[in-house]
């Protein structure tokens, strides 16, 4: 990539909204933002003809990309995920492991804090990892959704705070069913060590997702996906978490949300108190059809994710190409979803990240272009 750029006739998020203009990029930051601009001697020039320009987002919940497992145990598993999520827009993530064993999380642990000491090491044009997101182990059976829940019953609690004492500071969110004779002792734990609780994969009642609201639960890992549905005398988790001032995850891909359970969503809570995740598998970021390792074994339906025994597995989507596809239906102007993609987890996680692009910029571009079923991004840095 060249060090000088000039992207020419883009659509510009800038502080105001989207606007007509054309960027000037050395080294990774903007030096210039006009409606017009002149190529200048030894530039790169790329005509944009009208493909959004936009800050890149930090996907919170992510399963891999580009074929390559974020909760493998090799490192370089993990920098080839992230290579292939920094190409499709996503500058930041959390790895984020599903039901497994004890040594396979264990393993897979060591490989993140493996990989991000190398990150710090050395810069390199990949999404940054900020840490591990545990999807478990402490879920209802019956809402494990694609994974594999015969793994639940080897886990006991003394297992569970043996592998987050020993990875303190590398989890950052772990999800738990609000009904599991755990659940206290794991919100008790997350007090004592750091790390967030989200609810989900749960049948809880809305009684009992309020005790786990009162005893610290942060948020909600993908709302409606692996919940027992809202019920008129049963309001359960899905009730309590319309009700609740927490965060709640949305997957933004359409085969896990139909657009009223968004509109749904965004009435009851706003745009500040959705973090719009990928739940992208391996798939994504991939031009894979299906994709078999080992125990892996996935196929492509649109840009859904499916195991063998054709449940949803995730999605076949980078955060930033689900964001284009909610602004083409109408559901969530680019705008809006942008800042929710960038605002909001970064605040969750404490971190500051830019949300618009304005002259003075530090970081890659992307270009999304969506007159296409799977939008299409570039990546400038």
């Amino acid at each position: 990539m060249s060090e000088k750029m000039l992207l020419l006739n883009g659509r510009i998020l800038g502080r105001k909204g989207l606007m007509d203009g054309s960027l000037r990029l050395h080294n990774q930051r903007v030096v210039e933002m006009a409606p017009e601009l002149t190529p200048q001697p030894r530039e790169e020039v790329v005509d944009c003809r009208g493909a959004m320009l936009l800050p890149m987002v930090l996907d919170l919940h992510v399963h891999g990309g580009g074929c390559h497992l974020l909760h493998s145990d090799n490192p370089e598993d993990l920098h080839q995920a992230c290579k292939a999520q920094f190409l499709n827009g996503t500058g930041w993530l959390l790895a984020t492991f599903p039901l497994a064993t004890i040594k396979s999380w264990c393993k897979g642990l060591e490989a993140v804090e493996e990989a991000m000491a190398q990150q710090r090491r050395g810069a390199s044009a990949e999404a940054k990892l900020l840490g591990a997101y545990l999807e478990g182990p402490f879920l209802n059976p019956e809402m494990a959704g694609g994974m594999e829940k015969e793994y639940i019953s080897q886990w006991g609690f003394k297992h569970f705070r043996k592998v987050v004492e020993n990875f303190a500071g590398i989890v950052k969110i772990v999800t738990l069913a609000p009904e599991h004779p755990a659940a206290e002792d794991v919100l008790s734990l997350a007090k004592e060590l750091g790390f967030k609780v989200f609810l989900g994969h749960s049948m809880a009642s809305f009684e009992k997702t309020q005790r786990a609201i009162e005893l610290g639960a942060a948020g909600f890992t993908h709302l409606f996906n692996a919940m027992a549905p809202y019920h008129h005398r049963q309001p359960g988790i899905v009730g309590a978490a319309l009700l609740s001032s927490l965060p709640c995850e949305m997957i933004l891909e359409p085969a896990h949300l139909h657009p009223a359970s968004w509109e749904l969503a965004l009435r009851m809570k706003g745009y500040g108190k959705i973090i719009p995740i990928s739940d992208g598998s391996l798939l994504a970021c991939c031009q894979k059809e299906r994709y078999s390792s080992g125990t892996s074994h996935l196929m492509r339906q649109g840009t859904a994710s499916l195991n063998p025994e054709g449940k949803l597995y995730g999605t076949a989507i980078s955060l930033l190409q689900g964001l284009a596809i909610l602004h083409k239906m109408g559901l969530v102007p680019i705008e809006k979803g942008i800042r929710m993609a960038t605002n909001n987890p970064a605040a969750f996680l404490g971190k500051r990240i830019s949300s618009y692009i304005s002259t003075g910029h530090r970081g890659p571009v992307a270009m999304v272009e969506i007159g296409q079923d799977l939008p299409q991004v570039r990546v400038f840095n």
